[in-house]
């Protein structure tokens, strides 16, 4: 997997669809987008004659197919598999680095309902941690690119609100390494 690829796909079409190659699924684009950035990062396709099994897309011109791994949340993050999970946002920011894939799931139903894609964390200056803070506490600043709401932004950024989901009782989930 090339990490650099990956976040320079991520940079690009944060907020430019790439319609002609992968088709656009409007506000549940999220899944769609991060599987285009794993896939341009160099991982294979796993391509089956079901959408219920691999992951996959088929373009066919004007028209797409995808298997659901390829554009549901949930089914991608099970598919990929989830290395680590927690409900605090300090303990995410500091287990997340450039080129993680994560999942939110925002009312902790044991559903992961939102991905994103981690293009950048803010970890060190030379006094030590450069930390933000929210309502919810401390946390080290990650940017994500992610689509539904579109954008490549730090969690500080008002746009952004992965560090605010905390307080709302969310599950936050590093997908695949």
């Amino acid at each position: 997997f090339n990490i650099n690829a990956a976040i320079n796909y991520a940079v690009k079409h944060a907020t430019d669809y790439n319609y002609l190659e992968y088709g656009y699924l409007g506000t549940r684009d999220c899944t769609n987008f991060v599987s285009q950035i794993l896939e341009n990062g160099g991982y294979e396709q796993e391509i089956t004659d079901s959408v219920y099994s691999g992951w996959w897309h088929i373009n066919h011109g004007y028209e797409n197919e995808y298997s659901r791994s390829w554009t549901i949340a949930d089914t991608f993050a099970r598919y990929m598999g989830v290395g680590f999970t927690t409900h605090d946002n300090f303990d995410f920011s500091v287990n997340i680095q450039r080129g993680d894939f994560v999942a939110l799931d925002p009312r902790n139903e044991g559903d992961w309902g939102h991905m994103g894609f981690v293009t950048n964390v803010d970890f060190m200056y030379e006094d030590g941690y450069h930390y933000q803070e929210n309502e919810t506490g401390k946390y080290l600043d990650y940017k994500i690119a992610q689509h539904s709401d579109n954008y490549n932004a730090w969690a500080s950024e008002e746009v952004n609100h992965w560090d605010e989901q905390e307080g709302d009782g969310a599950r936050y989930g590093r997908v695949r390494r």
